[in-house]
This record gives C-alpha cells, structure tokens and sequence, in this order.
C-alpha cells in the first residue's frame, strides 16, 4: 500500500471532504488482505478493514457472471514462455 499512497492518498482525502465517493468490489478487501495475511499482521488486515468499512468507501458485491467475464481476457493472453 505504501507504493501506492502517493496516487490514493489525494483521493481519500477527496472522499473525506465529501466530494468523492470511491467504489470498488469486494474483491479489493481480498487482494489489500493477502500479503498482510501471509505476514500474520493483524494490525493492517484490521486497518484494511476499518479502510474499506469507512463513509469513504463503498465495496460492492461481485457476481460470478462479472468474475467470468473478467477471466475471459486472461484466458487468451498468451505470456512470457516459462523455462
């Protein structure tokens, strides 16, 4: 999260003041979670939380028909070759 403060901090701070809403997916709550989970720090698992449970932020559910769709370009992308 520290890499990227410096790009969301002002819109935090925009959405605090009132004069943005951010919205993501619950899914958001699963990606910011792992690595603190893998650490076994549950102080920022907690200030994730308390992030995403804010007035700021509104995480909305995620259907399986929206998770599909959003596999079908990574089920064509051909990467890097592997060893």
């Amino acid at each position: 999260m520290q890499k990227y403060w410096p790009v969301l901090r002002p819109m935090w701070l925009a959405a605090a003041a009132g004069s943005a809403c951010l919205v993501s997916s619950e899914l958001t709550l699963l990606e910011v979670s792992v690595a603190p989970l893998r650490a076994n720090d549950a102080i920022l698992v907690a200030a994730y939380e308390a992030r995403f449970d804010s007035p700021e932020a509104s995480l909305w559910p995620i259907s399986r028909a929206v998770l599909r769709e959003a596999a079908s370009p990574a089920r064509d992308y051909v990467g890097p070759a592997r060893p």
